[in-house]
């Protein structure tokens, strides 16, 4: 399945070998976009962010709502991760907190203040391989690395940017995170050292919102505001493909298939797009 998220207040639900779409999901809030989705490891469930601070959960075979963990917050709520091993969720919201939540329970774990202070948006998170390290990627131009059982804050990378920090993401095997910025940059850290080692810079100078590894680790997508898709070697930096969206609004988010061989796309015009690129 592939699962896309709307400004209207569904996700859909879709057939990647079909392209026929096998289910809505209208999120009980009705007025609040929905910013952000995940699917758990075994995809049985799917995780659904909202404007409005709530995040659902629902069975992606029947369609039905099955639990609400609600934002402490006041604000909404921009995204939301399941750990690998399935028992966590985190979600990331408005006013500058994340949230660890108990997924057999919906009982809220932890609390985790991101430094840079309440009022500042945290954009998406993303969990380690190995389930012991959470990022977030906060506006004010950080991601933030915290202990994911000990709720405790173990790294900072700051952007170099101004622009703040848009989208976190794991390598496959942990040792890499990859950011991206609203002021045109990828940047690939050691996970362990918190040391930048690579600047991916984007052609068109444009806003990058979102990244994502390939199952293999050996390529970074990342999507910008002018409507265009890369693809990058993560061994030698370089750009190797261009993927341009057939809509005119930029690129807000993408996600690898399981097996490598195609790449999703979702755009400001209301359109995802599936690729071939095995």
């Amino acid at each position: 399945m592939l699962a896309a998220a709307d400004s209207n207040g569904s996700a859909y639900l879709w057939n990647p070998a079909t392209g026929r779409r096998i289910g809505a999901l209208t999120d009980p809030s009705y007025s609040a976009g929905v910013f952000g989705v995940a699917f758990s490891p075994d995809g049985r469930v799917l995780a659904t962010a909202d404007g409005d601070g709530s995040v659902y959960l629902w069975n992606t075979v029947s369609a039905e709502f099955i639990a609400t963990p609600a934002d402490p917050g006041s604000g909404g709520v921009f995204g939301v991760a399941f750990s690998p091993d399935g028992k966590v969720l985190g979600t990331a919201d408005a006013v500058g907190r994340v949230y660890l939540w108990n997924t057999a329970t919906g009982r809220r774990m932890a609390t985790l203040a991101d430094s840079g202070g309440v009022g500042t948006n945290v954009n998406a998170v993303a969990f380690s391989p190995d389930d012991k390290v959470l990022a977030a990627a906060d506006a004010d131009g950080r991601a933030y690395l915290w202990n994911a059982v000990a709720g405790q804050q173990i790294g900072t990378l700051t952007d170099p940017g101004t622009a703040g920090v848009t989208g976190v993401a794991f390598s496959p095997d942990g040792k890499f995170l990859a950011t991206a910025d609203g002021d045109g940059r990828a940047y690939l850290w050691n996970a362990v050292t918190d040391r930048r080692i690579a600047t991916l810079a984007d052609p068109g100078s444009a806003g990058v919102y979102a990244v994502a590894f390939s199952p293999d680790g050996k390529v970074l997508a990342t999507a910008d505001q002018n409507r265009s898709a890369y693809l990058w070697n993560t061994v030698t930096d370089r750009r190797i493909a261009t993927v341009i969206d057939p809509g005119s609004g930029g690129v807000r988010g993408l996600a690898f298939s399981p097996d490598g061989t195609m790449l999703a796309t979702a755009d400001r015009n209301g359109s995802a797009y599936l690729r071939s690129i095995g």
